[in-house]
């Protein structure tokens, strides 16, 4: 939708750093394989010398890839096992998108975090066949997948080193509990999950040791700044006339209705009857390394600092595989009674429903609260001037827009922490969010230095009409345009900039 809408660029914060990390690599003043995730980077920048297009445009293409990955993936992974119907079925549950939830994390948007939800259904599906066929080809196909997903986000590669531990787990002791020992196959699945770990950690632990000290120090602590921030969202919602409630229905309705479905592997597991051995497998290990990740989803709810919903949304990926497996099993009981064709027509109908449920929820909006990412060509280039322009003092306040940003995005992470446009060394420009209803504030002794503020016109529409004047009234930003101490010093269709004298 938004190559269709011609977004100039679509994505906020931590995008328009990605961005300039891929300027780094094209430059040379980053070496990928000193970089923490080269992979999506390294993709955009193939794509934009083989399609001779910019970094910018091949960078929103290369995120592209992966819903589309996701939703044949998904399909394929059903099809194997259950045939045209279960690919259909399969198809239909991967276009809700579960992993989408706007809560943390799981946006279209161009950043690894995303990128590697979608691409985490098919490395689970490779793992799978490695330890069901143990067939050398596919555990070649699935180290060499599992490495891309480390290049690609190391952190949901540690969430599949949990989820691949915990399916080899559940394996082995169904194993044990029908043979009473181990075969010569698990003990080669246990060997393969010891490497899998350590291709992980190797990559992981430089690039993230202060990082994980951190966590580890979270966990001994068990933090309660993830229910501080849970408690922090309910009050705004309440400021907006909205409930947590609501939103939980809009955002993690169909996911819901897709876990509760999922149940049904454990019901066929426990009965054990009329099941093939590679089916039993199949459940075992969907229900095994589902049940690790929710456990370690737990965990990073009372951690606070591993941020849980990064973890939620990788359960939603397996849930989505189990859901589409389950309601094909389902549907199967009622052929009898209600007939095989209008228990497939029935079963369609009612996944649409879901289909057209989440469709308001794939991209941010007013719908779930929150603003478009949207990123016109208007901002880069009111950003652009400034920074020309810009000695290094005088520091930016914003809205909602980071200036920070919006230089690693103009001219890559590494120039911006060495020098300006004119060669004088400096941090990156120090931002600070406006002070709430600042209208007849006094913002020059909140800003005795002087200050550059950035307002940009999503930022009227955003809290004027999305939020009803929730921090920010029309009164503000009208303000800024009648006081002597702030002049507008420069304007375009889509973005203004005061300075606090």
């Amino acid at each position: 939708m938004p190559r269709i809408r011609g977004y100039y660029f679509f994505g906020l914060g931590d995008t328009f750093t990605h961005l300039g990390w891929t300027y780094d690599i094209v430059d040379g003043s980053v070496d990928p394989a000193e970089f923490r995730y080269p992979l999506f980077h390294l993709l955009a920048v193939s794509i934009s010398s083989i399609a001779s297009i910019s970094l910018r445009e091949s960078l929103s293409l290369a995120a592209l890839l992966f819903p589309v990955l996701f939703i044949i993936t998904i399909p394929a992974i059903v099809k194997s096992g259950y045939g045209r119907y279960g690919g259909t079925i399969g198809l239909l549950c991967a276009a809700t998108y579960p992993p989408l939830v706007h809560v943390g994390t799981g946006q279209l948007v161009p950043q690894p975090a995303a990128q590697s939800i979608f691409y985490f259904a098919i490395v689970v599906y490779a793992g799978y066949q490695s330890i069901n066929s143990g067939k050398r080809e596919w555990i070649l196909i699935f180290f060499i997948l599992n490495t891309g997903l480390v290049l690609l986000h190391p952190q949901r590669a540690i969430n599949f080193v949990i989820f691949y531990a915990g399916a080899l787990a559940a394996v082995v002791i169904r194993e044990l509990l029908l043979y009473r020992s181990l075969r010569s196959t698990s003990r080669r699945n246990i060997i393969q999950t010891i490497l899998v770990g350590l291709i992980s950690y190797i990559w992981v632990i430089d690039k993230f040791e202060k990082a994980i000290t951190l966590y580890m120090l979270r966990l001994v602590s068990l933090s309660s700044s993830t229910s501080r921030r849970v408690a922090m969202s309910t009050g705004g919602l309440s400021d907006l006339n909205a409930s947590i409630s609501e939103l939980f229905i809009k955002l993690f309705l169909v996911p819901t209705i897709f876990c509760i479905i999922s149940l049904y592997l454990l019901n066929l597991i426990w009965e054990n009857k009329e099941i093939e051995q590679h089916n039993l497998n199949e459940y075992s290990y969907l229900v095994g390394g589902t049940a690790a990740l929710s456990l370690f989803f737990v965990v990073a709810l009372g951690v606070g600092r591993l941020n849980p919903f990064r973890q939620l949304v990788v359960i939603f990926v397996v849930v989505t595989i189990m859901a589409s497996i389950s309601i094909t099993k389902l549907s199967k009981r009622y052929y009898s009674t209600i007939g095989t064709s209008r228990t497939k027509l029935i079963t369609v109908l009612i996944l649409l429903v879901l289909v057209l449920a989440s469709i308001p929820t794939l991209h941010a909006s007013p719908f779930i609260y929150r603003a478009s990412s949207n990123s016109p060509e208007s901002y880069f280039t009111g950003y652009e001037t400034q920074f020309e322009y810009w000695g290094g003092e005088t520091h930016f306040s914003e809205v909602s827009s980071v200036g920070s940003r919006y230089k690693h995005a103009l001219k890559g992470t590494e120039q911006s922490q060495e020098t300006n446009i004119s060669g004088v060394p400096y941090s990156l420009p120090r931002y600070s969010r406006v002070p709430d209803h600042f209208a007849n504030r006094s913002l020059e002794k909140e800003y005795p230095d002087g200050q550059i503020i950035a307002i940009s016109s999503k930022d009227r529409k955003k809290y004027i009409d999305m939020y009803g004047g929730y921090r920010y009234r029309k009164s503000d930003f009208k303000w800024l345009n009648q006081t002597e101490s702030v002049n507008r010093i420069y304007s375009n269709s889509g973005i203004d900039f005061y300075y606090v004298s």
